[in-house]
Order: C-alpha cells, then sequence, then structure tokens
C-alpha cells in the first residue's frame, strides 16, 4: 500500500508542513489574546491539583463563586427565571471561571493546542475524546456540555473528571452537522450526549433536546418524543420500587484495579441496603463484540479517512500517546509502519461484518431477557453496572483499555455514567497478580500504583436497554440516592 498521504479528494494540494505550523501558531496567538489581561493567572508548575485554584486566584468574586458552584441546572434556571441572578451574571461568573480552567491544562491533544490534563491531577489524562469537555466541566467553567461516544468518548472521560454523563442509542439525539472523523461510518454509529456535574443537567439536556422535535431537521433522529412513563419506570416497577441490578465485575478481557472493585463494592452494598436486589452478570462474548467486530469495523477503510484528513492541512498524524513524545515526534514512519499496513475490506467482507454484528446483537438481547429466570422481581434485570474502564485516570498516555464502554456501542445501548469516589492509597492496596487474560491485562496490572492514581475520580456505568433513555436517568436517580445514603451511614462523605 503507498504509504504517502493522498491529497484531498477535492483536488487540493496537501499543505506544507511551516503552512499548518504557522496556522496552528496564529490560533494559539489567538487563544491567549481571547483572555483579558485582568483575567490571566498564574499557577506554579509544580502544583498538580488545580481544582481549588478558582478559590485561590481572586479572579472571582463570591456571588461568581456560588453561582459556578451550584451543581444542579435546574437550580441556575430557576435563579435566572426568579431574576435572583441575571443573565449578565450568570454568563460573566461561567466565563471567568471557564478562562482559570483554559489557564491550567490544554485543550486537547492535537497539534495546535497540546495535552488535556486533568483537573484533579496534571499528570493525569482527562480521557477522551471528549477530555475537554470532561476537564473543563470539572473545574466547573460550564454547568453542562456536549461529547460524542463511539466507543466510550462521554463515559470515559466523565468517569475520569467525576461527572455525570449520557450516551444515548443511536439517533435518539440529533447528530446531523456535527464535524467528526469517519463520517459516513454507519455501521457502529457516533453519538452525542450530555456531560454535566449533576444528574439534573442530564435530563434538563435530553429533555430539551427530545422536545425540540429534532426528526424534523435531522433525517437520521428517529421520532420519538419524550416518553414521562418511560422515566417514571414503569415497566421497571415504577420508581422507588425494587428493582434488579447486576453487577458485571470484571468483562474477562482486563481485570480492574483495586479502587474500581472498591467503587463496584459500594453500589452493590448501597443498593442492598436501598432494598434491591443485586445479581452477578454473566459476560457473554464481549471479545467478540469488540475485537472481531467493533474493531476490524473501524479499520475497514484501511486508515483511509484519518490520512485524508491530514494531508488536507499538511500536518502529520499523531500516532501515539506516549506522554515522552510530542506532535512532531510522532510522525514516524520507521517507528508506526504498523500503521500503514492497514489493508481495506472489500464491500462484501465489511457486509459480513454487519450480519455478525447483528448476530451478536441478538444473542446479547436473548442474553439479557434470559435474566427473568434468576430474578425475584418478575422481570429480566432493570439495569447493569459496571466500571466504565479498568482504572481511574492515568498517567497520560497510558488510557488503553476502551473495553467496559465499547461492548456498549456495539449493541447499541443506552448507558449512564456517575461519580462514585476517589482513589483512596490508605484502603486501594495493591493486590497479587492473577493469571492474565492477555498482554493488556498484564500491562493495566502492572500499572497500578496507588500513589500514582492518588485523589482521582471513579464513576461507574448504568447500563439500560436500546432507546432507555428516560428510564436509565431515572435508574441512575435510584442508584445515586442509594449511595448517598450509604456514604452517609458509612461515614464515606
Amino acid at each position: 500500500m503507498d504509504t504517502k498521504a493522498p491529497t484531498d479528494p477535492s483536488g487540493t494540494a496537501p499543505r506544507d508542513i511551516e503552512d499548518w505550523k504557522k496556522r496552528a501558531e496564529k490560533k494559539r496567538e489567538s487563544q491567549t489574546k481571547s483572555i483579558p489581561p485582568e483575567w490571566r493567572i498564574s499557577v506554579p508548575e509544580d502544583r498538580y491539583n488545580v481544582i481549588q485554584v478558582p478559590y485561590e486566584c481572586n479572579l472571582l468574586e463570591p456571588l461568581e463563586l456560588e453561582i459556578t458552584d451550584t451543581l444542579n441546572v435546574d437550580t441556575i434556571l430557576e435563579k435566572l427565571r426568579t431574576g435572583t441572578w441575571s443573565s449578565v451574571q450568570v454568563t460573566r461568573a461561567f466565563y471567568k471561571r471557564a478562562t482559570v480552567a483554559h489557564q491550567t491544562w490544554g485543550e486537547t491533544y492535537n497539534n495546535v493546542f497540546g495535552r488535556t490534563l486533568n483537573p484533579y491531577d496534571l499528570r493525569l489524562t482527562s480521557g477522551g475524546s471528549s477530555g475537554g469537555e470532561g476537564a473543563l466541566i470539572a473545574m466547573r467553567g460550564s454547568p453542562l456540555g456536549v461529547g460524542t461516544d463511539i466507543g466510550g468518548s462521554i463515559r470515559i472521560p466523565s468517569s475520569m473528571c467525576g461527572l455525570y454523563g449520557l450516551r444515548p442509542s443511536y439517533c435518539r439525539f440529533p447528530y446531523y452537522g456535527a464535524r467528526n472523523t469517519m463520517e459516513g461510518q454507519e455501521s457502529v454509529m457516533s453519538v452525542l450526549g450530555p456531560m454535566s456535574n449533576s444528574l439534573s443537567g442530564l435530563k434538563i439536556f435530553s429533555k430539551a433536546i427530545i422536545d425540540s422535535r429534532p426528526w424534523l431537521r435531522d433525517p437520521l433522529c428517529i421520532r420519538k418524543v419524550w416518553d414521562q412513563e418511560a422515566h417514571e419506570l414503569v415497566e421497571h416497577g415504577g420508581n422507588g420500587a425494587k428493582k434488579c441490578f447486576a453487577m458485571l465485575y470484571d468483562d474477562g478481557l482486563v481485570k480492574p484495579h483495586p479502587p474500581v472493585f472498591r467503587a463496584m463494592n459500594m453500589a452493590k452494598n448501597a443498593l442492598l441496603a436501598a432494598g434491591h436486589e443485586v445479581i452477578e452478570w454473566e459476560n457473554r462474548r464481549h471479545e467478540d463484540i469488540f475485537s472481531n467486530v467493533e474493531k476490524q469495523i473501524f479499520l475497514a477503510d484501511g486508515d483511509e479517512d484519518f490520512k485524508r484528513e491530514c494531508a488536507k492541512s499538511g500536518e502529520p498524524r499523531i500516532q501515539t500517546m506516549d506522554p515522552d513524545l510530542y506532535s512532531h515526534e510522532l510522525h514516524n514512519p520507521e517507528t508506526n509502519q504498523g500503521v500503514h499496513l492497514i489493508e481495506p475490506l472489500s464491500v462484501w467482507q465489511l457486509w459480513q461484518l454487519h450480519k455478525e454484528k447483528r448476530e451478536l446483537r441478538k444473542e446479547y438481547l436473548d442474553h439479557w431477557q434470559a435474566t427473568v429466570s434468576k430474578t425475584t422481581t418478575g422481570r429480566p434485570v432493570d439495569a447493569v453496572i459496571s466500571p466504565a474502564v479498568p482504572y481511574a485516570a492515568t498517567p497520560h498516555g497510558k488510557n488503553l483499555s476502551p473495553f467496559y464502554t465499547s461492548l456498549w456501542n456495539g449493541v447499541d445501548y443506552t448507558v449512564g455514567i456517575l461519580p462514585v469516589t476517589f482513589v483512596n492509597p490508605a484502603v486501594d492496596k495493591p493486590v497479587p497478580p492473577h493469571e492474565f487474560y492477555s498482554d493488556d491485562d498484564r500491562e493495566v496490572y502492572h500499572m497500578y500504583d496507588p500513589e500514582v492514581f492518588k485523589g482521582a475520580p471513579i464513576g461507574l456505568q448504568v447500563v439500560g436497554q436500546r432507546l432507555e433513555e428516560e428510564a436509565v436517568l431515572a435508574m441512575m436517580g435510584e442508584v445515586e440516592q442509594a449511595l448517598g445514603a450509604y456514604k452517609v451511614q458509612h461515614s464515606l462523605i
């Protein structure tokens, strides 16, 4: 296969390397100039946790801190409605807090701004690909944001930044006009979903989007109005009624770190204490869903999409997340030859993957429905509780396992994510090695050092079935309520 970057299909020749560098520099200068001089701050280079910087930098007035510290989006809207806060006050407060966030970490990992950093520890990743949104919201520079998710890109940064997030099923929320890579790949589709510091933010966003009747503007968006009965969990026994949750502790591909197991146990014990039923989730062909179907679909074009996009500007493609390398060093064919050896699939081969994916989805649906024989509610399990990733926020370049999130993209289930706890070296001690499932599993095991991960957030997924956005939001509320009571009872907050 020709390893040279192809020209833009429109016929425009690739720009030279100096051209994109100059434009990147101009963009960085523009960003710097957009921050008023009186709003600029400095942070010591040896400071890694910057969560408290907004309170210490003397930039925000007390009212502005009060506004930006208000986690519930419905409270912000109510105070705007009643005139307690003016639109100017709220806008200015979040502008100022967002500029604090921008001055403590980069926007994303790219050839323009560099790498996104996690505000809980700048040495750790904020996750991706919606990591810029995650870091901004974690710093409360915004009460609500939108991420994209094709394999976990809403849920992973939400978990690593201590946020709430929702990955809807395909075509429930509009996507038309959004810019992304892999456009035209509709086998495992990317979706847009909300990220917030509160569960109320997710509900307000979701209902507002659905109530706007987006199917009148996006031809792929399904015609499905907000279902209040679903949000009241009528098919799941009703709000507050006994539910059955299945715990997916270990996907059989990569075993989670000790603090993730602790978070799972906290959720299990909290749900039991709240009167719910809890059973174990039996894994079902997880490796087939990810490695044999999803991954092959993502690579079906032989990497052509990425090469053509980079050819438009002439910039090198970032081929690794190694923290010791910078973007100008990453474009090295000698060390990244494998990238150029991907052979595209034929149309027939892609069709076979579609058939296999369809059968796997049917098998997984049957597997879920069959759990009715294991519950005492007379229903299949109401939701699955699962890690989002097998670790807390990792050191830069070490976030290598999307298995716990991408599984649900493959079967197109609605998934929420909510914060549960933080890594505590006093209790999250390393455990003896197990029989490793793979090289990835071995690498994740040896990555764990409680001092490295100290204080990093951990979130868990709440998984419903396809197009259950309203129900998943409500079940997230029941899990959150149970966890809140459990933490108070056991003095964990």
